[in-house]
Parts: structure tokens; C-alpha cells; sequence
């Protein structure tokens, strides 16, 4: 039975190859995102085992504010806590004034060492570290480093050398009091990291005090998960605790929830595609081998004999495409890793590991599938008597197909089922509600199914006009016709296969363009103003930093200064990004925005649902008040005046709903600054009336060189090349591997 099968796959060898190729396709990709998963999930462990390593716990804030020197006090005063050390983590560097943010796009490259500088308290130093040479910091002011080995040796640097390093608007020199071998901690999302004294750091940063994460030493013989918890609890949900074992519940950004999205999805899609196209051409092939079927069972072949013939032939084409796959998973595996974890994280990249689980399910899963998809097939095809069989009766064949005999009956159920939603949905537009909202993004695909269930109604019309017409066309559209009109199952099953590939292409490339380019006019439509000055710590970060919204650290007093100033003559508007854990529709997806509520006044791109601007001036003095959009104000079934009560950093805070609205949850910028530490990333700065705009604007970039702000001419042009920073890669990424199903 065996060689009979290789037989029959070997007779059409393009047909078997090109249906080998399909399951390939979705296995592999099956394949490489589990092997992008296992490499996501070691490169978090070895950023939180660096991270924690030296101690057993790590405090840092939910809100990805700084935290401050009372937390420290507090966490020290816990009875399983021994000991404590304080970190501070910033970048070097300063925005390249020839470079501006529209020409070089959202990644922007600080101008400087390329170091990543780690602050830590010399007399509470629980990170790890290893000297190759020199000695540790001599004081807790000292304006020394502590340099990477192999940094400093690339770059001729040695023991006693003087390095420049660039700390907002200032410029210093450090002595390098030693050399840190490479087996410590010496790279932060892909920097050389280099170690200066922890209260040197923020004083050149002139952020006295600020802290971005405390590391915790428990007393001995206190169980890790257990204090990890007991802590947590009382330090309240302002705060995450994590292990290096382990994290804490947390949000995760929102870069991360769209590649989980993508990459299963993709893979699914393929493997859907791959399976129509082995039904294809099985049934192609079951119907051009009718009269030696009938031959076999005139020869004494039972119907089960056909069946597990027919099973065989299909387990060889899946072992076939499964081997494929998975060379294909393994060749996929290291670039996905790259692209995903490498650039989205922004994490090193990890080895890589090839997960035994994730080839079985992987060729287990292209095995049931090709299995499942013709053993129908395989059954009618034991059932035809040997009398029919010999008779060749495609067209009896093609009566016989589940597809084609209830494809149009289902067809007109789905497409009730598509008004009715269609209607539906319409009807409460205005007002849409999670399961709404879900409802919205299923219409299409219902859409979709109709046509595909509708095609051999269709085909079969074509047919039979193309027959009628065909002799006004000469003989050889006449024998074209009438050879597709004696064979209906292959036309009609050829057709849907080159269906599904064409929307496959045509959807989902419009999907991800659609969602990108939705994803900036609503942002983009709201933002007003001449010019933007954004903090280079927003810039200059991965994209999951980015995405997820880390805050920056409090505008130094200097830099407030000034900007009180420049708005004197300019109208000056603050952005930040806060993340609200209880007002989001998917779960680890709680970005918002903290700004000026002055952008959204009497702003057309503003889609106010609910109140008045001035019910909600009343809101927002009285109290912390915020903007929640229409969507989640449903969900949480709250409107204008309502209260609901936020995590902060000074704990469970009610907070009154201002107004109905917008895209994304707002909160007015001081209130984002007191309870969240989401200080200003960008600033929207216009010309005021009677102001000379040619002169202004040198002062504003006079104003941005000094303060190592990065200068964009055009704040809606700039702001839509974030959004397309942040979901080109992951929108990219899902239509290009779901095309290839087509």
C-alpha cells in the first residue's frame, strides 16, 4: 500500500509539491512562532533575571512613573526585608540638531556614546557586578564610570581615562575608575551599560531623588513567592513586584498584544488556506483516479482498502509538508526572532532554542488537518461501487461534494445572519458596546464566507453561459467551455482556492492599511499647533518602551523655567501617556493620555458623545476628573458625572467622568503628573496672535537645542509617523505572512 502510494503522489509530482508547500507553510509558521515565543519568553526572563539578579525582588511603579525616596524607607521598615538598591536607569546622549523628526522617523538616534547609564547607591549596591580591572566608585558623588571591558577596549578607553557623556543639556566629563567584565550586568535593551554613582546620575539629570526601580534582598529563609506577595499587597496596586523567576500580573504594552494577535493569526490563516488547497487537490485528484478505482475494486479491493489507500497517500503528503515546514519554521525562526523580539523589545537577542513541543504541534497539527480534510473524501471514494467508478461520472462526482451541494444553502443562512448583524450594528453605531464593537469587526468576515459558500451556485452559472457564448467566439473558446462544463468539481474547487488567495491579499493588506491609517487620522486629527518638541527619551527608546508609555522623568527647574517663559509668547500644550489598568477593552492594552485639555477645546477632531465642555471645566476643577471614550464609558455603563475609582500612586483614587469622548482615556495633565508621574513626553507649541512666527520659531528651537529637545516642523506629520512606528512592524509583519496563504 505504501508503494502504491508514493506511486500515485509521484505520477503528479507539481501537484504533490505545490500541496506539500501548503501544509509546509502553515506547520512552518506554526513552528517559528512557537520558537518565537520560547525566545520572547527567555529574553523577558534574562531582562528580569538582569534586572533582579543579586536580589530576589524588584519594585517598580504600574504607572512607569519614577518613584521616589520614601518608597525606599518604607520597603526597608518590611520585617522579611534585609536590604534594598536603588536604581536609576537613563540614556545617553543629545538629539542631533541636523536631524530632525520627520526625516529620520520615530527610532531617533541620540547623538553620543550609544551608552545606557545605570545609577546605583554605592552603600546599597545589591546589582552584581565583576571587575576586570580598577576599582569601585570612591564616593556617593563621584563623577566616575564604570565602563563595559570590551566597550571601553573598542574604543581605547582605559583605567583613569576621562569620558564625555552627555546627561540632558549638560555635557561632563567622567573618570573611568574601572572595568566591568562582561559576565555582570552590562546591557540594557541592546546599550553597553555603563554604572555611575546613583545620586551623580540624577543630579545630571537634574532629577534629584528619582528612582526608576528598587532592588529587594529578603532576610534568609524567607520563601521568595511568598514575600513577593506579602509585599505587593501592601505596597498596593501603584506598585509591581517582581522575580526573577517570575513576574507579577502587570500590563503588558501594547506592541506585545498585537504580535500574540499576529502571529497566531497568521499561522492559523495559512494553515486554513493550506487545507482548502489539499482538498482541492485531493478531490482533483480522487476524481481523475475514478476509473482506477473502479479497476482496484473490480480487482477485489474492499471500500476499506480505498479508504486507508487514499488516508496513506494523504499521511505521506502531510509527513512531506510537515518536513518542509519544519525547515522552513527553523530558517523563519531566527528572523521573526530578530524582528520581534530584537526590535520590538528591544531586549538582546536570545539563542536560539528550538522547542520539542512546538515541532510536535506543529507537524501534529499539519497531520490532522491534511487527515481531516480528506477523509471525507477518502470515505465517499471507498463507497462508489466499482460499476460507477468505471464509469468516470465527474459530474456525479461533483453532486456527491458536500461543498458544492450545500454551499449555496449555507451561503443564503450566512447572509442572514449578515443582515441581521449588519442592521444591528448600524442601528446602534451611536452608541456601540463591547459585544457591538465585536460584532462591527465580524460583519465582514461573514461577507466573506458568503461569497465562498456562493461560488458553486455561481461557478456552475458561469458554466453554463460560457457553453451558450462560447461558439460566437470560434472553436476554441467552444472546446474550453465544454471542457470545464464536463468537469464542474475542479472548476468550482479551483475557483474557491484562487478565491480565498485573492482576499486573503486583498483583505488583509486593507485591514492593516486601514488600521494604520485610521489608527493616525484619529490621533493625528486631534493634534493642533506650529511645532513639536518632544523629549528624547521618548524617541530613543524600543518600540515596547515606547508603546508601552514609560513616563519620563519631572521637567528639571531650569527647563520649567524656560518653559514658562517661551509661553508668553506661545501657546504651549503638554502630552504624556498614563496607563489606566480599569478603563481598557483588551486586557493588557491600557494606554491613555495625559495632556492639556486646552488641545481638545472646540477641536473638530474631538468627536465629543456625551456632556458640555462646560460641565466638565466644573468636573475637572472640583476634582481628578477624566475623558473616557464612548466605547469604554458603555462597558463601564458611566456617563458625564459618574464616578469610578483608579489605581494611582496614592492608592484607590474616585475620579469623576468629565465628558464622553475621543479615542483613548484622558486625564488633564497636572492630575496625570500628580497621581500617575506622567510627567510631559511632547510639547504642542503655536505662535499667539500678533507674534512674529518666523522669529518664534528660531526661539523655539534655540529653546529645544538648549534643553536637548527634538524639533519637528509639522506636529500631525510627525505624530502619525509614531503610530506608524508603532503598528507598522506588527501590522507589516501580519500581512505579510498571511499573503503568503494566498
Amino acid at each position: 500500500m505504501l508503494a502504491l502510494a508514493a506511486r500515485n503522489l509521484y505520477t503528479r509530482p507539481l501537484r504533490t509539491l505545490l500541496t506539500a508547500v501548503a501544509i509546509a507553510l502553515g506547520v512552518g509558521m506554526i513552528f517559528a512562532m512557537r520558537i518565537v515565543g520560547v525566545a520572547a519568553e527567555q529574553a523577558a526572563a534574562e531582562a528580569r533575571a538582569s534586572q533582579v539578579a543579586g536580589a530576589d525582588l524588584a519594585v517598580a511603579s504600574a504607572f512607569q512613573a519614577h518613584l521616589d525616596p520614601p518608597l525606599v524607607r518604607a520597603l526597608l521598615a518590611r520585617p522579611e526585608v534585609e536590604a534594598v538598591g536603588p536604581t536609576y536607569r537613563r540614556l545617553e546622549g543629545a538629539p542631533d540638531p541636523n536631524v530632525d523628526l520627520d526625516s529620520f522617523g520615530l527610532n531617533y538616534a541620540l547623538k553620543g556614546t550609544g551608552l545606557a547609564l545605570l545609577g546605583v547607591d554605592p552603600a546599597q549596591t545589591l546589582t552584581p557586578y565583576k571587575l576586570a580591572g580598577g576599582a569601585f566608585f570612591s564616593g556617593p558623588t563621584a563623577h566616575e564610570v564604570l565602563l563595559p571591558a570590551l566597550w571601553a577596549a573598542q574604543h581605547g578607553l582605559g583605567i583613569g581615562s576621562t569620558l564625555d557623556l552627555t546627561t540632558g543639556s549638560r555635557t561632563q566629563a567622567y573618570t573611568v575608575a574601572g572595568l566591568l567584565e562582561t559576565s555582570g550586568v552590562t546591557a540594557l535593551a541592546g546599550r553597553p551599560l555603563a554604572w555611575l554613582p546613583l545620586a551623580t546620575l540624577q543630579a545630571a539629570f537634574g532629577t534629584p531623588g528619582a528612582l526608576t526601580e528598587v532592588l529587594v534582598r529578603l532576610k534568609p529563609g524567607t520563601g521568595r513567592e511568598q514575600a513577593r506577595d506579602q509585599i505587593q499587597a501592601g505596597l498596593g496596586r501603584s506598585y509591581i513586584v517582581t522575580s526573577a523567576s517570575g513576574a507579577a500580573g502587570q500590563a503588558r504594552p501594547l506592541i506585545a498584544s498585537l504580535t500574540d494577535s499576529a502571529l497566531p493569526l497568521a499561522s492559523l490563516t495559512m494553515l486554513a488556506g493550506g487545507a482548502f488547497l489539499v482538498y482541492n487537490a485531493f478531490a482533483i485528484t480522487l476524481a481523475e483516479r475514478r476509473r482506477e478505482i473502479g479497476q482496484l475494486r473490480t480487482l477485489g479491493m474492499t471500500r476499506r482498502q480505498v479508504l486507508r489507500q487514499t488516508l496513506l497517500e494523504a499521511g505521506v503528503l502531510a509527513a512531506l509538508g510537515s518536513a518542509l515546514g519544519l525547515g522552513l519554521g527553523l530558517l523563519l525562526g531566527p528572523g521573526l526572532i530578530a524582528l520581534i523580539v530584537g526590535l520590538v523589545q528591544g531586549h538582546p537577542l536570545p539563542t536560539l532554542r528550538v522547542p520539542l513541543d512546538g515541532a510536535l504541534l506543529a507537524v501534529g497539527t499539519g497531520l490532522l488537518m491534511t487527515l481531516g480534510v480528506t477523509y471525507n473524501l477518502a470515505r465517499r471514494a471507498g463507497q462508489l461501487s466499482p460499476l460507477d467508478a468505471l464509469r468516470g461520472d465527474a459530474e456525479a462526482e461533483a453532486g456527491q461534494n458536500l461543498y458544492i451541494r450545500w454551499g449555496p444553502r449555507a451561503a443564503l443562512g450566512v447572509f442572514v445572519l449578515f443582515l441581521a448583524l449588519y442592521f444591528y450594528t448600524v442601528q446602534r453605531i451611536d452608541h456601540l458596546d463591547g459585544i457591538a464593537f465585536t460584532l462591527v469587526l465580524l460583519t465582514p468576515f461573514l461577507l466573506v464566507l458568503v461569497t465562498l459558500l456562493a461560488l458553486p451556485l455561481g461557478v456552475r452559472g458561469v458554466l453554463a453561459l460560457a457553453v451558450r457564448l462560447a461558439p460566437r467566439a470560434g472553436v476554441t473558446a467552444t472546446l474550453a467551455a465544454r471542457n470545464l462544463a464536463r468537469a464542474p468539481l475542479r472548476a468550482i474547487l479551483t475557483a474557491a482556492t484562487l478565491a480565498i488567495g485573492l482576499m486573503l491579499i486583498v483583505g488583509l493588506s486593507g485591514i492593516t492599511r486601514a488600521a494604520t491609517t485610521s489608527s493616525r487620522q484619529v490621533v493625528s486629527g486631534l493634534i493642533r499647533g506650529d511645532w513639536l518638541l518632544l523629549r528624547p527619551e521618548f524617541a530613543s527608546g524600543s518600540l515596547e518602551d515606547i508603546a508601552a508609555g514609560h513616563s519620563l522623568p519631572p521637567l528639571a527647574p531650569a527647563f520649567q523655567a524656560d518653559l514658562d517663559q517661551l509661553a508668553t509668547e506661545a501657546e504651549v500644550i503638554r502630552l504624556g501617556n498614563v496607563h489606566l489598568s480599569e478603563t481598557t477593552l483588551i486586557p493588557g492594552v491600557d494606554n491613555a493620555f495625559a495632556l492639556d485639555l486646552a488641545l481638545l477645546h472646540d477641536n473638530p477632531g474631538f468627536i465629543l458623545s456625551e456632556g458640555t465642555w462646560a460641565a466638565a471645566d466644573h468636573y475637572v476643577a472640583a476634582g481628578p476628573a477624566l475623558i473616557l471614550p464612548d466605547v469604554i464609558a458603555r462597558q463601564l455603563n458611566v456617563h458625564p458625572g459618574s464616578q469610578i475609582t483608579l489605581s494611582t500612586l496614592a492608592g484607590p483614587v474616585p475620579f469623576t467622568v468629565a465628558l464622553v469622548g475621543g479615542p483613548l482615556p484622558i486625564v488633564p495633565m497636572e492630575t496625570g503628573i500628580r497621581y500617575f508621574g506622567a510627567h510631559p513626553a511632547m510639547f504642542f507649541v503655536s505662535a499667539r496672535s500678533g507674534q512674529d512666527k518666523t522669529a518664534l520659531e528660531r526661539r523655539v528651537k534655540t529653546f529645544a537645542k538648549q534643553h536637548s529637545l527634538i524639533f519637528a516642523p509639522d506636529p500631525q506629520g510627525s505624530t502619525g509617523a509614531i503610530f506608524d512606528a508603532l503598528f507598522g512592524v506588527i501590522l507589516g509583519l501580519f500581512a505579510g505572512l498571511t499573503a503568503l496563504s494566498g
